[in-house]
């Protein structure tokens, strides 16, 4: 498995990141929580923000449940899938670091006492999801619209976001202000010194695949291989400031 992994990250599909870019703002309304797939649940560290391959499911919930069904859903999904996308954090974060008692089912129906680990990021600020949208159609931003305004909850369920409004940006004024960028050799030292922490982000490896849609709908025979959602290490513009053992303080450097 190992094996076919790299080979996603290798030959994953290239997605365009120039051009025009929607920027849906949203405010925090709960704690947010995403580990990742890989994690146990006894323990794994938080994401710090959504990832692209959160948020394209997200808009393929609020297309299922709320615009319509199964066919919108699909519509939606084959309009982001293959989109880039970039995010500019809060502000500020503090992430806390807490172990919570637990029962887990030993044998039959015992259970037995455990420990597990969980951290969860408290915002303070704005998140800001911005998706290219340089090839779309009018009628096709507009869903993209329609299903940004109805999402209320990225990662972890219950990690509750309330919609704001939209802005409108091309790709380098999100490089000005400190978007998220994927951290390559190219990056100058200046760049790099704006970017204080990089975490795994997961997306969709091959969003040309005309099967792509039935792999992520639960009820088909059809699944999504771990290879097909590669990880991809992304620089976020925050700082350490503060730590300590049950939190740790990150704040965004302001650019410029």
């Amino acid at each position: 498995m190992a094996g076919k992994k790299t080979r996603a990250l290798k030959e994953r599909e290239p997605l365009k990141s120039s051009g025009k870019y929607l920027v849906a703002i949203y405010a925090p309304a709960s704690i947010f929580s995403l580990r990742m797939s890989p994690s146990s649940s006894t323990g794994g560290k938080t994401l710090f923000i959504p990832t692209p391959y959160s948020v394209k499911l997200a808009l393929v919930d609020v297309g299922f449940r709320l615009l319509g069904g199964f066919i919108t859903a699909e519509k939606i999904f084959n309009i982001v899938k293959d989109k880039h996308i970039r995010f500019l954090p809060p502000q500020h974060i503090v992430i806390t670091h807490t172990f919570q008692k637990m029962l887990r089912e030993d044998s039959g129906s015992l259970y037995k006492e455990t420990i597990n680990y969980r951290e969860y990021c408290f915002y303070r600020g704005n998140l800001k999801i911005a998706t290219n949208i340089s090839d779309l159609k009018t009628d096709e931003i507009e869903l993209l619209k329609k299903g940004l305004i109805l999402i209320n909850y990225f990662g972890k369920r219950g990690s509750f976001f309330q919609f704001i409004g939209f802005e409108e940006k091309s790709n380098e004024e999100l490089d000005d202000e400190g978007y998220t960028r994927i951290k390559d050799t190219s990056l100058t030292k200046q760049i790099l010194e704006r970017y204080g922490i990089a975490q795994p982000l997961d997306d969709f490896a091959y969003p040309s695949d005309p099967k792509l849609f039935s792999k992520i709908n639960s009820y088909s025979s059809e699944k999504l291989d771990k290879s097909e959602r590669p990880y991809t290490l992304t620089l976020l513009p925050y700082h350490l400031i503060r730590s300590s053992y049950g939190y740790t303080y990150w704040s965004r450097k302001k650019q410029g």
